[in-house]
């Protein structure tokens, strides 16, 4: 019936072990309206229970039971100061009549925000021997959390908490997410009722900032009378157009996850015919404006099991998601699988799912992969924080994840549904209000936690000469520190194209397709730019003798001919270009700037054409379909003296010299 029944039990046990004693009072009265409270509140009837306590309490101020019994009620009613305060008047009678109190009174005021009053609570409870090993282990892991807070708020700043407006209402909304594009929010609502509560996936579109007018705001989840209290601040992030998805159903969906493309979608559903387990994990595609009808994506990442949650990178080849499977750490644990081929039917094959290095003993779940696909949030019950569940964040380097780190914006209710907008800065999260449902709420993550923005890159691929789209081959690698190189995208793209780069990084970009120019292209992304989307066409010139391509991404140290290692991947994707458009011979050529004399130009040139060359005929190429020349500082195609211009001249070309059968 409430909370601490067991433990009322407990306490009458505790009564009768001592000699049969039975109440502290000595007042007959006081025990009389003692029992009858009791019955009553066991009946169900708080108010009247708390009348008769009132008359109690005229005939023994100093009756402990009375003030046990009266903390219960108070949390029954909600009334957390009136329970706070009777706890502490039974335990200033006597503190050691029932050790469990102190447990129950630093619950309470953990809930409250009185992080050291609740340690010293925790902290007294602890020094009773006779308590039970659960109990233990969770006053134990409270005062680890009140400890983390005390010394986290006189370090940290605090964030400023905003309700999301113009999406939430009198229902529950939770698990938001917002699109690579930074243009569609997606979320669940539950707006039913009955067995499966009619959750749902809803979607929002981007609306210009200060649309909203304050006198029709709604349901802000902050309570009656504060909506005229509201900062302006709250008005900055809006959605328009908010509506469900075409396939949802009478059952559960929610959880929405998608790559950056906007092309594939993935959602947690629960008790379909096709199934697994309680919770499943499933996906849509896209087709024009519409998605697809769902399907499970099936083992082995479903099981009988519990899997949920799903957060899928942005190049849609990671899927993270929250399973209680045999084989984890803790109750939950967050678990990670690679994709493993595309089926032409629609499905697609994954590896075993593994579990993640930081899950706890206990829930770790809503896993969040961010943007450049080496960050990832997450909520846990099991790392130091304010209590229930907590947002953290964890990088992963050289493969490896590091130690999680509390966001610094969590309270005292669970903190679950965290998303982080491509611009890095507004972030998401869902948490109770203050009447008792749930709410999105969102806030300036950079005020803690340095995130490094995206640029949002999309556009078509089409022939240059006709507009029509082309089907290529498209291959993005990060230049990283120490010559090390990352390959972030390599696809097959039938038309568009979309991804999601990191802002003040440099990247390689090259497109190969069948009977068209190779496309090489350097990308530096200043931080100037921010968070932008920047649609970009990339418009390929079909193959014609004695066309000339830059090699923008092949690299030589100064005055050497060896090839620096950031050359190899725009190398792989020209062998495949080769490979690709077998009808074609071509020429390497060197090039350099104006600067040392003709003939060691000329010569390091050659050496350095020389050195393409080889690497193409190691690597399967035809010596019949290659040759190579050196033309020093002959050619030049900036006649500028500056360093921009010189580096200009510093390239590598290749030339079409013969078509077989053109």
């Amino acid at each position: 019936m409430v909370r601490y029944l067991l433990i009322l039990f407990g306490l009458m046990l505790f009564i009768q072990s001592h000699a049969q004693l039975g109440l502290t009072t000595k007042s007959s009265k006081a025990k009389k309206y003692y029992n009858m409270a009791l019955q009553k509140y066991k009946a169900g009837k708080v108010d009247v229970a708390l009348s008769i306590l009132n008359k109690c309490e005229k005939y023994d101020n100093n009756f402990v039971e009375l003030w046990l019994l009266r903390g219960d009620i108070n949390h029954e009613k909600k009334d957390r100061l009136a329970e706070i305060k009777s706890f502490r008047r039974a335990i200033s009678i006597d503190p050691d009549f029932f050790p469990n109190v102190h447990f129950l009174l630093g619950e309470s005021l953990l809930v409250e925000g009185c992080y050291k009053d609740a340690l010293f609570a925790y902290q007294q409870f602890l020094g009773y021997s006779n308590i039970s090993v659960e109990k233990r282990k969770k006053a134990e892991k409270a005062i680890r959390n009140c400890k983390y807070v005390i010394e986290s708020r006189e370090s940290s700043k605090k964030n400023e908490i905003f309700p999301l407006v113009s999406v939430n209402t009198k229902d529950d909304e939770y698990w938001p997410f917002v699109s690579a594009s930074g243009k569609e929010f997606f979320f669940t609502r539950k707006w039913g009722k009955g067995k499966y509560e009619n959750e749902d996936i809803f979607k929002g579109e981007k609306e210009e900032y200060g649309c909203l007018k304050k006198e029709n705001i709604g349901d802000v989840g902050l309570g009656e009378d504060v909506s005229v209290e509201i900062k302006d601040s709250v008005f900055k992030c809006l959605w328009k157009n908010i509506s469900p998805l075409s396939f949802n159903t009478s059952l559960n969906e929610g959880n929405v996850s998608m790559t950056a493309d906007g092309k594939v979608m993935y959602f947690g559903a629960c008790d379909r015919d096709d199934g697994y387990g309680s919770f499943d994990i499933y996906m849509s595609i896209k087709k024009g404006d519409k998605w697809s009808k769902p399907v499970n994506i099936g083992e082995p990442i479903n099981t009988s099991s519990w899997e949920s949650q799903p957060s899928i990178s942005p190049d849609g080849g990671s899927l993270y998601f929250a399973s209680n499977r045999p084989g984890g750490k803790g109750l939950s644990d967050i678990w990670v699988s690679s994709l493993i081929e595309n089926l032409p039917c629609g499905k697609q094959i994954w590896s075993e799912p593994q579990s993640l290095s930081f899950n706890t003993d206990e829930h770790d779940m809503a896993p969040f992969a961010y943007f450049d696909s080496s960050t990832l949030f997450f909520s846990s019950e099991g790392l130091p924080g304010m209590g229930g569940f907590d947002i953290y964040k964890v990088e992963k380097k050289d493969g490896k994840w590091g130690m999680p780190v509390n966001i610094g914006v969590n309270d005292e209710f669970d903190n679950i549904g965290f998303a982080l907008s491509p611009n890095g800065v507004t972030a998401y999260f869902s948490s109770m209000t203050l009447k008792g449902d749930k709410d999105i709420f969102y806030f300036d993550i950079s005020t803690n936690i340095n995130i490094v923005p995206i640029v949002y890159l999309y556009g078509d691929i089409e022939d240059k000469v006709s507009g029509k789209s082309i089907k290529s081959q498209m291959q993005i690698t990060k230049y990283g520190g120490n010559g090390k190189t990352e390959c972030l995208y390599n696809k097959k793209i039938d038309k568009d194209y979309s991804l999601c780069l990191l802002c003040k990084e440099v990247f390689c970009m090259n497109v190969i397709a069948k009977g068209y120019e190779f496309y090489s292209e350097k990308i530096i992304l200043s931080d100037s730019l921010n968070f932008s989307s920047v649609k970009r066409n990339i418009l390929l010139q079909p193959i014609s003798l004695d066309s000339k391509i830059c090699l923008s991404n092949i690299y030589f140290d100064f005055d050497s001919y060896l090839l620096n290692d950031k050359s190899f991947c725009e190398l792989q994707c020209l062998k495949q270009y080769l490979l690709l458009n077998e009808n074609i011979k071509v020429e390497i050529g060197g090039h350099t700037d104006y600067k040392g004399s003709v003939e060691h130009n000329k010569s390091l040139s050659e050496r350095r054409a020389r050195q393409v060359y080889e690497y193409l005929v190691d690597s399967g190429i035809s010596k019949e379909r290659l040759r190579f020349k050196g033309y020093g500082s002959s050619v030049p195609i900036d006649e500028g003296k500056t360093e921009v211009a010189r580096q200009r001249n510093r390239r590598t070309e290749i030339k079409v010299i013969e078509i077989v059968g053109g």
